[in-house]
């Protein structure tokens, strides 16, 4: 299952490419090129990690991070120019096998390890990479994100970074209330879940509430009294479609603060924001919710 689409910020804002008629490529095409064959290698070694996967969980994941990466592939390449297109086929990574859970007939550690060192590898790069123009630099943003939800699902730990400047405040309104809100509507849901999916809330109820003490002193904005929530079921399909719509919003309002802080200081977005932005997307994929390619962008 694959969505591309949810997030308060438009993808197409994000990676408009002007054509330049020039004999060699332009630098914005020279980066999207890059980063094409980036996602195109990563799909291949998620694929690979896939079919090697010695158990149905791992399988699914790098199933899914494979289906991913190529949508990456294909969205980039529909955003070079006319001359960039012709001048540079699109790769063709492996086709993103089935998350099924059906037995893999050769488990290869050594494959997962290997996916587990190329999604980390990826991240160092991608937050060096200011955008050539300010339009090109939530995508990189975003970019990042993705490869932080890759490394949290796959087990493994992101690499430090430089955070960059602190936010400005302001930039911190819809975020911080957007976290406020998925921290009250938790509880109520908590009530409601059952067995296992209480322990779930209470796991991500946790981690929310880690953020807002994180954030809280910078942001500089108090929670609201409470926050609108529909009455939630108790069934598990109720629970989780609930705690899925909560962090898909949560997701929306962190990324529609990419622009504005891209913009002022690109390393606070892929330091600061870009962090934020993959745990809420490997939270939401905990609940069932499907990867998106650019986590924050529509």
């Amino acid at each position: 299952m694959l969505a591309a689409t949810g997030c308060g910020v438009r993808l197409e804002d994000a990676v408009s490419l002007p054509f330049v008629p020039s004999p060699g490529l332009s630098p914005e095409d020279l980066e999207v090129g890059v980063l094409r064959a980036d996602a195109a290698e990563l799909a291949e070694f998620a694929s690979t990690a896939a079919t090697a996967a010695a158990t149905a969980s791992s399988r699914r994941v790098a199933g899914h991070l494979a289906a991913v990466h190529a949508a990456q592939v294909a969205r980039l390449t529909q955003v070079l120019s006319p001359r960039a297109a012709a001048a540079s086929p699109s790769p063709s990574p492996s086709p993103s096998p089935s998350p099924s859970p059906s037995p893999s007939p050769s488990p290869s550690p050594s494959a997962a390890e290997d996916l587990i060192t190329r999604e980390r590898a990826s991240i160092p790069p991608l937050r060096s990479r200011t955008g050539t123009t300010p339009q090109r630099r939530p995508l990189m943003a975003s970019l990042c994100a993705q490869r932080h939800a890759a490394v949290l699902l796959l087990g493994s730990t992101v690499p430090d970074a430089e955070p960059g400047s602190a936010l400005v405040p302001g930039e911190l309104l819809e975020p911080m209330h957007a976290l406020y809100a998925a921290h009250y509507r938790l509880g109520i849901l908590g009530a409601a879940a059952r067995d296992e999916q209480r322990a779930q809330v209470t796991r991500t109820l946790t981690w929310v509430t880690g953020q807002i003490d994180q954030w809280r002193a910078e942001a500089q904005v108090e929670p609201a009294l409470g926050y609108p929530m529909a009455a939630p079921g108790s069934s598990k399909d109720a629970v989780a479609r609930a705690a899925q719509g909560m962090l898909t919003e949560l997701l929306e309002a962190w990324g529609r603060a990419l622009p504005a802080v891209s913009a002022r200081d690109p390393r606070s977005a892929a330091g600061r924001l870009s962090p934020m932005l993959g745990a809420i997307e490997a939270h939401r994929y905990g609940w069932g919710a499907p990867l998106l390619p650019f986590p924050g962008l529509s």
